[in-house]
């Protein structure tokens, strides 16, 4: 149990751990008393233990701020202890994950002659590339002035999403609009993209997070099918994380853009770690295992996450694999 104190409003905050769900997934319900008045209601926080992110929202009433919250509620997530299906990165370091000095892509790392991951921070909790004119998945609503900064001057013919989740359609209304361009995604998740359908897993915790870093609904210009292609590479479908999940892959280097079929750290403790996706954040698990079993017979040789940095070894996604139920 943890107890957080607040000078203004003057409030006592109590934290206490609730398992949820089956993967260690806690829940921790957060509860606060003063003699002033109103309620307030916590959105989300990524981790207490690991550091502890919070960020809240008060629904203010009409009483000045010194008369705000008699009640205050938080809402936190944590991921306690080490998922068995998970391992560490073992990274390679390459010249090709090097920074090209051509003046428009200093704020990128170059991953393959052709791929580039936009410089976030932290760096590597929610990934977006670029594939020759296309971007690949567009981060949080809170990320589009960066990534409009970074992309000024580069062409963009299209964004294309690995996945219709907050963290990966968030600024993708914002860019597509400020550059004149298209949006991309699977079919299975059009309805979600454009406001039509609810985004899934639906849950408190997917219902936080959509709260806090989802973008408006935008209308979906192409619609993607397996097997078709992206700037060079191909559109795998590979369900269960989404229903409309898909990977882009290139043959020629074996570059696979994967975005939450697995991931290489951890969403809501950071900690650096190749596994599976958290339950919570997943709409059908043993879908999504078979999504990794095809992903791995591709036998990719660089893997690009939507979460964690990029993995150059091959043998660490075999080892994964051979430990799924």
């Amino acid at each position: 149990m943890w107890v957080l104190t607040f000078a203004r409003p003057v409030c006592i905050l109590v934290l206490e751990a609730r398992p949820v769900g089956t993967d260690g997934e806690h829940l921790l319900v957060a509860s606060g008393w003063s003699p002033l008045r109103a309620a307030a209601m916590a959105l989300f926080a990524l981790s207490v233990v690991e550091g502890a992110l919070i960020l809240r929202r008060a629904e203010r009433s009409t009483q000045p701020l010194e008369q705000v919250a008699e009640k205050l509620q938080s809402l936190l997530v944590r991921r306690k202890g080490r998922s068995t299906m998970t391992e560490p990165i073992n990274q390679t370091r390459s010249t090709a994950n090097a920074v090209d000095s051509s003046p428009e892509k200093l704020d990128m790392q170059r991953i393959a002659h052709h791929v580039w991951q936009l410089n976030s921070n932290p760096p590597n909790r929610v990934n977006t590339y670029l594939i020759e004119d296309v971007l690949v998945d567009a981060s949080t609503r809170g990320a589009a002035p960066r990534l409009l900064i970074q992309l000024a001057n580069v062409p963009l013919s299209l964004v294309a999403l690995t996945h219709c989740h907050p963290d990966h359609q968030g600024a993708a209304s914002q860019i597509c609009e400020t550059r004149h361009i298209p949006l991309a995604c699977h079919e299975a998740d059009v309805a979600a993209m454009e406001g039509r359908a609810p985004m899934l897993p639906r849950n408190l915790l997917t219902r936080v997070i959509e709260r806090v870093g989802g973008g408006p609904a935008y209308p979906v210009q192409r619609i993607l099918r397996d097997g078709d292609e992206i700037a060079g590479f191909r559109v795998i479908h590979t369900p269960g994380h989404t229903a409309g999940h898909v990977i882009y892959f290139h043959e020629s280097d074996r570059v696979a853009i994967v975005g939450d079929v697995l991931r290489s750290m951890n969403p809501f403790t950071g900690k650096v770690g190749l596994g599976e996706m958290p339950g919570a954040l997943t709409v059908d698990r043993e879908e999504s295992r078979r999504s990794i079993r095809k992903l791995a017979q591709f036998r990719p040789a660089i893997i690009c996450f939507g979460h964690g940095p990029v993995l150059r070894d091959r043998e660490q996604l075999d080892r994964l694999v051979a430990r799924l139920p």
